[in-house]
C-alpha cells in the first residue's frame, strides 16, 4: 500500500511539472520559429535592395491574419491534452470522477477539427493559392529586374 501511494505523490507532482515543461518547450519552439521567419524575410529584403529590384508591395504588409490551420493545430493540441488529463486522472485517483473532466477537452478538440473539416480547409487552401501565386509573382520579378512592380505588367 505504501508504493500505491508513493506512486501517485509522483504522479501526482510529474503531470504538472512535465505539462509546464512542455508548455516552455512549445512557446520557445514559437518564439525561435518566428524570430527565424523575420530574420529570414530581412535577408531576402536586404539582398533584393542590394540588387537593386523593387520589393514587391507586399513586403511592406506585416498583418498578420489568422492562419486556417490554427484549428487543425488547436483541435490535435486540445484532444492529446484531454485525453492526457483523463489519463493522469484515472491513474492517481481511479475512484474519482474527475477524469471525466478530460472529456470537456477532448469535445473542445473535436469541435475545432469539424472546423476546420468544414470551413478551414477552404481557407487554407485558399491561403495556399495566394501564397503559391505571390511567389510566382516574385520570381517572375527576379527574372525581370526592369520590371517596376509586382502587379505592373
Amino acid at each position: 500500500m505504501m508504493q500505491l501511494s508513493l506512486l501517485r505523490v509522483i504522479v501526482i507532482l510529474l503531470v504538472p511539472l512535465g505539462a509546464l515543461a512542455f508548455l516552455a518547450f512549445v512557446i520557445s519552439l514559437l518564439v525561435k520559429t518566428a524570430s527565424r521567419r523575420r530574420n529570414a524575410l530581412s535577408r531576402e529584403r536586404m539582398a533584393a535592395l542590394e540588387r537593386g529590384m523593387p520589393l514587391p508591395p507586399e513586403a511592406f504588409l506585416n498583418v498578420q491574419r489568422p492562419h486556417p490551420r490554427n484549428s487543425l493545430k488547436s483541435g490535435i493540441v486540445e484532444i492529446a491534452v484531454g485525453s492526457g488529463l483523463g489519463l493522469a486522472t484515472l491513474i492517481c485517483c481511479p475512484e474519482s470522477r474527475l477524469w471525466g473532466s478530460g472529456l470537456a477537452v477532448i469535445f473542445i478538440g473535436l469541435a475545432h477539427l469539424i472546423y476546420w473539416k468544414i470551413q478551414g480547409r477552404r481557407e487554407w487552401e485558399e491561403a495556399r493559392a495566394r501564397e503559391l501565386e505571390l511567389a510566382k509573382r516574385w520570381v517572375s520579378v527576379e527574372e525581370n529586374p526592369e520590371r517596376k512592380a509586382v502587379g505592373n505588367s
